[in-house]
């Protein structure tokens, strides 16, 4: 019964490699594209910083607006893929970049 027990479970290991090999488990990387403002008349304010270590895009537009984040997140990504045609975890300590500042709503 071990032998057979021990069999089966092989049979499944490599049945899972050969799965994991063939079709993958991971969803694929999607391709980087630049992103279009969706209104070309729409105008973002920027403030140019110069990354730190431990920066990241979120707690640099925070510290711009002593506060939280002013936006959703994923208006604050598109803003910043916009401004710099990067992608914000592409950023890299000791260059410049452009963070957008948001007015704040009346």
């Amino acid at each position: 019964m071990k032998k057979f027990f021990l069999f089966c479970l092989s049979l499944l290991i490599i049945y899972t490699m050969a799965y994991d090999l063939k079709i993958g488990t991971l969803k694929p990387l999607q391709a980087k594209t630049k992103m279009a403002p969706k209104n070309s008349q729409e105008k973002i304010f920027y403030q140019r910083v110069k990354v730190k270590a431990g920066d990241t895009v979120l707690s640099v537009v925070e510290q711009l607006h002593q506060k939280s984040a002013p936006r959703s997140m994923a208006k604050l990504i598109r803003d910043f893929r916009l401004l710099n045609n990067i992608h914000p975890e592409d950023i890299q300590i000791g260059h410049v970049y452009k963070f957008p500042i948001y007015p704040d709503k009346k």
